[in-house]
């Protein structure tokens, strides 16, 4: 938390042993190979406020057993083709996105790859991304060393364009 780091250099976490990852807000890129042959990674995390801007092809070639990646950054531009796909090219099952989704005349990058290479088993969430523009004041719960905060939004059009027609908390 608070890292000034911008980018994910090739080949950064190849062969690692990680099981999940909370990537720091201030990354824009995560290059080529950066998490290349990652076999224990299940979970990929973004900070809340992410300026993530792409996703090079091959950052997560033969991440097998990636399960989810929730993304909070609503300007991604590029995505990893191999994302959410097994080394032998076959899909991994369960797959879940949980993203921006954008407006219907323009969709996030993220919702764009779900929707180009998702055979049906994957699933895209915006839970906890997308939202209104609104605080509800008296909702917003700060948080402490033992309890999560909370802040709810109104129903309306979040940045990436998605309408939201609930409150969000």
């Amino acid at each position: 938390k608070g890292s000034k780091l911008e980018t994910i250099a090739t080949t950064a976490f190849q062969e690692s042993s990680l099981t999940s990852i909370v990537i720091p807000k201030a990354v824009a890129t995560i290059e080529v190979n950066a998490f290349y042959k990652c076999t224990n990674l299940t979970s990929i995390d973004f900070e809340n406020g992410s300026e993530l801007k792409s996703i090079s092809s091959g950052a997560f070639v033969y991440c097998d057993n990636l399960k989810t990646i929730r993304v909070t950054s609503p300007s991604i531009t590029s995505v990893d083709s191999n994302l959410g796909k097994k080394s032998d090219g076959s899909e991994i099952n369960g797959f879940t996105i949980i993203a921006h989704k954008g407006s219907v005349d323009s969709p996030s990058s993220l919702y764009q790859h779900y929707e180009n290479y998702s055979d049906g088993s994957w699933v895209f969430k915006t839970d906890g991304v997308c939202h209104g523009t609104s605080e509800v004041s008296e909702t917003k719960v700060e948080p402490t060393c033992t309890q999560s905060g909370s802040v709810t939004y109104t129903a309306g059009t979040c940045a990436c364009g998605n309408e939201v027609s609930d409150e969000v908390t």
